[in-house]
């Protein structure tokens, strides 16, 4: 979608930017240097030649005997990033792929590249809704919405144009969310025949990179001939034995920002491990919070505060609005703790409303 210029005096996003005192900048500016750090994994270096194989196949010859045209290509690839919320994949997606100097998009107007698409999965799939939100990224957003047969062949026509190579899908499972177990594999099969039918298009074959909870394996499952066409790297939870790596890389980002690691109990790394749920994401971002929270406290320059459990059990609050007795920086049983949902509670606890169909016994 095209922005939309206005006069920076008139804009609101400037008014509240110059409304904002030294406190809030000071918390913007720890914000935005805590987000460019990042903890590479094993996983980096899987994903990384997982894309590596995929950009292979983009200009992989159908016919050997012919030079290479983007006809004269073999039919597209998939790979499936699949993972827990909070995992981290999004974010090792991105770094991988803005990397890639031939993915980059040029801005030059007689003969716009885009090698690469990203979008945002509809929430609501259907071929239509993706081709239009497809053609959206694109550049071309529809005033009158015609027959799906026409979204098609728009498709394929301003993806050739903008020399369209690789087309990554994000929250992918979101389209495949709130369906009974009769129509869910329905759902999936749409999917995975959409997509496909861009894989294999004779004249312009797009390699795809689908991202999402692990129920987007389910596409594998569902569709045969999509999954022949598929590579799956799957983001595993971090596990107990992370704790001393995790305890390190805290004490260096705290560091980083000239505070001091003070909080060395045996169990904090795997608590905060606990509290993330074991995405390093999560995991992470609870870090970058707790390491604000210090630095908001300490204003004088010594710090001599330093980083401690007590930041980030603010932070588990503010993230949670949870009582001390099921905050896992403070809870004495913080092992009992269910942390895969937003609020969390202890582990033998049933949600409300999931009772027994014929009452107390």
């Amino acid at each position: 979608m095209e922005e939309v210029e206005i006069d920076a005096e008139k804009d609101s996003l400037f008014s509240l930017e110059a409304s904002l005192g030294p406190v809030a900048w000071d918390r913007i500016k720890h914000a935005e240097a805590n987000a460019k750090f990042y903890v590479p994994t094993e996983r980096d270096e899987q994903l990384k030649n997982a894309i590596g194989r995929l950009l292979d196949g983009v200009v992989t010859r159908a016919d050997r005997n012919v030079p290479l045209t983007r006809s004269n290509r073999k039919e597209g690839r998939a790979l499936l990033v699949a993972g827990q919320s909070g995992a981290g994949k999004s974010r090792a997606l991105s770094r991988l792929l803005t990397a890639h100097e031939a993915l980059r998009p040029t801005d030059d107007p007689i003969v716009p590249r885009r090698p690469l698409i990203s979008i945002k999965a509809p929430e609501t799939f259907t071929p239509r809704a993706f081709y239009i939100r497809l053609l959206h990224a694109m550049g071309y957003p529809l005033v009158n919405s015609p027959v799906t047969e026409l979204l098609i062949e728009r498709v394929r026509k301003h993806a050739q144009r903008l020399q369209v190579l690789v087309l990554h899908i994000d929250d992918s499972s979101n389209s495949l969310v709130g369906h009974s177990p009769k129509t869910r594999d329905r759902a999936v099969e749409r999917v995975a025949t959409t997509l496909r039918g861009l894989m294999v298009d004779a004249e312009n074959p797009l390699s795809v990179i689908v991202s999402g909870l692990p129920s987007i394996l389910d596409l594998v499952r569902v569709e045969e001939q999509f999954g022949r066409r598929a590579e799956i790297v799957h983001f595993n939870p971090l596990q107990g034995n992370d704790a001393d790596r995790l305890r390190q890389i805290v004490a260096k980002r705290a560091g980083t920002f000239g505070l001091a690691d003070k909080e060395r109990s045996g169990d904090f790394a795997l608590r905060l491990l606990h509290a993330g749920n074991y995405q390093l994401g999560t995991v992470m971002e609870i870090t970058s919070q707790a390491i604000g929270s210090a630095l908001e406290k300490g204003q004088n320059e010594d710090r001599s505060g330093g980083l401690s459990a007590a930041d980030f059990a603010d932070v588990y609050f503010r993230r949670t609005a949870c009582s001390s007795q099921l905050n896992v920086f403070t809870a004495a049983d913080w092992s009992r703790i269910d942390t895969s949902q937003i609020v969390p509670r202890w582990i033998e606890e049933r949600p409300i409303g999931n009772k027994h169909k014929g009452g107390a016994k």
